[in-house]
């Protein structure tokens, strides 16, 4: 089993979280910086074996572990293009059912045929998956949240942007606006020879 950990950092303390997680051993890890605030670094790292798995001694301001439905790193994984899309949407924990996540999964898939239908310049493929930890969130009152987690690719922010400003993508994103619940969306600029073993 590979569990994928988002581990967020002050990117001034990239060296020494850096060095914490490759002193690790991860499978696979890749870093970048967020685009939306360059003070803040993250790294999305690979485990093999459970889920139970997660960097000891890793200084970070913020950190979660996700089942993908396939690896975001390797060959072709969404979060191997020069930027990275993350969205994470919260839901309360006593919602999370079985059939409830099938009934995500089949509206993220149906939306992202849709959207793919568009005509994508510079889209570079996407996964998805639960988190595996609970979380407070500040959007669910009274409980704990699971998340649902989309990785997406991208060649550069210009194409990310240019597809967001289309009528066609906010008429698909009407899919996953249906859910009616808060969610987070970041973008992380890969550094050039951040990846693999550091």
């Amino acid at each position: 089993m590979t569990v994928t950990q988002i581990i967020q950092f002050p990117a001034h303390d990239a060296a020494a979280t850096l060095q914490a997680i490759n002193k690790a051993a991860p499978e696979d890890v890749i870093q970048g910086t967020l685009i939306q605030d360059k003070s803040t670094a993250q790294a999305i790292v690979e485990w093999q074996g459970t889920s139970d798995e997660i960097a000891p001694d890793v200084p970070s301001s913020s950190s979660f572990r996700i089942d993908l439905a396939r690896p975001a790193l390797g060959p072709k994984g969404p979060a191997t293009a020069p930027v990275v899309e993350y969205v994470h949407t919260f839901f309360p924990v006593s919602k999370v059912t079985p059939e409830f996540k099938k009934k995500i999964e089949d509206d993220f898939v149906r939306f992202n045929e849709l959207f793919l239908m568009i005509g994508l310049v510079g889209e570079m493929g996407c996964t998805m998956g639960w988190s595996v930890d609970e979380v407070n969130y500040a959007g669910i009152e009274g409980e704990k949240a699971v998340g649902f987690v989309v990785i997406r690719g991208w060649d550069t922010m210009a194409n990310f942007e240019k597809v967001m400003s289309l009528d066609k993508t906010r008429e698909v994103l009407s899919i996953l606006f249906g859910w009616g619940a808060p969610y987070k969306m970041w973008h992380v600029a890969r550094e050039d020879g951040a990846r693999g073993s550091l």
